[in-house]
C-alpha cells in the first residue's frame, strides 16, 4: 500500500553528478532497483539534498507475513546502479508501507504502519501508523515513534507525508473503528514533525457504503491540496477531494475517470498532474495526466505490463520534464518466486511549439496554412493577427483570435479580404476536449508568418 506525493521541483544539475541520459517524448526507459526472492513491495522514492536518490520498501516472506521490514537502497547516479539494501525499521510487528521525505532543514521522515498477527493463519489487523527519524541524512534512524489517534482504533498510512507552503505538514492516513467503513484522514505537524496532535477527516461515506483508503496528497498548481483516494464498493474508481485552506477542511468526495488503485501523483514545472496507479486492463502500472487540479484524467499511458501483481507507483522529478517511477512486480511460476523494486523515467510535459510554418495566399481558395506534426499534440489552434507581434489571445471560437481547430497539421483560411495583411501563429493542444475548454496542455506558440492577400 503505497505511493507518493510530490510537488515537482525544477531540478538543476548538482556539481559531480552523473550525466543526464537524454530522454525522447514517448520514450521509456525501464532498470531493476532490487530484485529479491522474497516479497519485496511498496516502494517510495525520494531525491535528497546531497543529489542522492533513496528508495525505502517493505521486505517480508510474503505479501502479508508477520516477518515484514522497511529496506533502503540509494543510487548516487540518478537511478542507474543502487547500493545493497539494507534493513532501517524491523520491528515485533509486520512493517508495512513505508513514505520518505526530507524538509527543508534535512530532517529525513520515514512513516509507515505496523500490522499484529495474533493467530497464525489468520489476517492480520493494523495496529497504527509511525514514524522513524534521521538527522544524518540517512546514516541512523531513530526508533519508531507511534503517531496516536484518540477515538480511531486502527489506522494505516500509504503515502508520502505533504509539506505545505506554510511548513505545516499532513500525514495521510485513513482507519477507523470496527463496524464502520473506513476513511481517510489528515493527521497534522506544525513544528515539523516533533508532535502530530491534530486529526482532519478528509473523506467519509455517510451511507457506509464506501471506504475511502490509501488517500495520497498533492499540491496543485493553484495552491491548493489534492486528494486522491483508493476505494472499496465503487468499482475500484478513484476518488478525489481538495482543501484550500491548508487541510483544515474538504469539499465532498468525488468519483474520477480512474479505475485503478494505489495511486502516487506529482506535478511538473509546467503544472501538469501526473497520477500512477496499479491498472486493471492493461494489466500493470499505468499513468494520466490533469491539466486542471485532477478534475478530469486523459492520456492515459502504460509503464509497465505484467501478469502478476504489479502496483504501488511513486514518482519524483527529475530533470525539466522527466518523471521517473518506482513500482513493485511479483512473477510467479511452477518453480520459482521473485519480486522486483522497478523504475521508468519518460517524459511528461506539454507539446512543443510548432515549426516549419508556411501560409500561401491563392486565389479563389484562401491562405493556406502549413507545419510540421508535433509528437503528443490531439490539435492545434491556428491565432490570426494584424501585427507581426501579436499575441494569442484564448477563447477560441469567440472571444479570442484563434480561428481554427485542425487536427492536421494544415489549415485553409476562407475568412480573408483582399489587400490586408495578415499574421498567423500555431500552438499545439495535447488536451482533450472542446478546443480552449481549458489551455493547460497547450504549447507555446510558432513564430509568427506573414500573407499578403492580393
Amino acid at each position: 500500500m503505497k505511493r507518493s506525493i510530490v510537488l515537482f521541483a525544477l531540478i538543476g544539475l548538482i556539481s559531480g553528478c552523473a550525466k543526464i541520459e537524454s530522454l525522447r517524448y514517448g520514450e521509456m526507459r525501464h532498470r531493476v532497483v532490487v530484485e529479491s526472492s522474497t516479497h519485496a513491495a511498496f516502494p517510495d522514492i525520494v531525491r535528497l539534498k546531497t543529489g542522492e536518490w533513496m528508495v525505502v520498501y517493505r521486505q517480508g516472506s510474503g505479501h502479508v507475513s508477520p516477518d515484514g521490514v522497511i529496506m533502503r537502497t540509494v543510487s548516487t547516479d540518478q537511478g542507474k546502479t543502487w547500493s545493497e539494501p539494507d534493513t532501517i525499521v524491523n520491528s515485533v510487528w509486520d512493517c508495512r508501507d513505508p513514505s520518505v521525505i526530507q524538509l527543508e532543514d534535512g530532517l529525513i521522515l520515514i512513516s509507515f504502519f505496523q500490522s499484529r498477527y495474533d493467530e497464525p493463519g489468520k489476517a492480520p489487523a493494523a495496529v497504527s501508523c509511525f514514524v522513524v527519524r534521521s538527522f544524518d541524512n540517512g546514516k541512523s534512524f531513530t526508533a519508531p515513534r507511534r503517531i496516536t489517534m484518540p477515538g480511531v482504533e486502527w489506522s494505516a498510512t500509504s503515502a508520502k507525508i505533504l509539506t505545505y507552503s506554510d511548513g505545516t505538514l499532513l500525514m495521510p492516513v485513513y482507519g477507523g473503528n470496527a463496524g464502520e467503513k473506513s476513511r481517510a484522514m489528515a493527521v497534522i505537524s506544525r513544528d515539523g514533525g516533533d508532535t502530530w496532535t491534530e486529526i482532519v477527516t478528509v473523506a467519509r461515506d455517510p451511507g457506509q457504503r464506501i471506504d475511502f483508503q490509501e488517500p495520497c496528497f498533492v499540491l496543485s498548481p493553484s495552491g491548493s491540496i489534492v486528494c486522491l483516494m483508493r476505494t472499496a464498493g465503487a468499482d475500484d474508481y478513484l476518488y478525489r477531494v481538495q482543501s484550500s485552506d491548508g487541510g483544515r477542511s474538504w469539499n465532498a468526495p468525488a468519483s474520477t475517470s480512474i479505475q485503478g488503485q494505489a495511486p502516487g501523483c506529482l506535478v511538473t514545472p509546467d503544472g501538469i498532474m501526473v497520477c500512477a496507479y496499479r491498472d486493471f486492463w492493461p494489466r500493470g502500472v499505468s499513468y494520466s495526466i490533469s491539466y486542471n487540479d485532477g478534475i478530469t484524467w486523459e492520456a492515459e499511458t502504460q509503464i509497465w505490463s505484467a501478469a502478476g501483481d504489479c502496483a504501488y507507483p511513486s514518482l519524483i522529478g527529475d530533470t525539466g520534464d522527466r518523471v521517473h517511477a518506482v513500482y513493485y512486480e511479483e512473477t510467479v511460476t511452477l518453480t520459482d518466486q521473485k519480486s522486483y523494486i522497478r523504475s521508468t523515467a519518460f517524459v511528461v510535459g506539454r507539446p512543443h511549439a510548432p515549426f516549419g510554418v508556411h501560409a500561401s495566399f491563392f486565389a479563389g481558395t484562401g491562405v493556406q496554412i502549413r507545419w510540421n506534426h508535433v509528437e503528443g499534440a490531439v490539435y492545434y489552434l491556428v491565432y490570426r493577427g494584424m501585427e507581426p507581434d501579436f499575441n494569442p489571445q484564448g477563447g477560441y471560437p469567440r472571444t479570442g483570435n484563434a480561428i481554427a481547430s485542425p487536427t492536421e497539421s494544415r489549415f485553409t483560411d476562407r475568412s480573408v479580404q483582399g489587400g490586408a495583411t495578415y499574421y498567423y501563429r500555431i500552438t499545439a493542444v495535447a488536451t482533450r476536449g472542446a478546443p480552449m475548454e481549458n489551455r493547460g496542455g497547450e504549447s507555446p506558440a510558432s513564430d509568427a508568418v506573414e500573407v499578403i492577400v492580393q
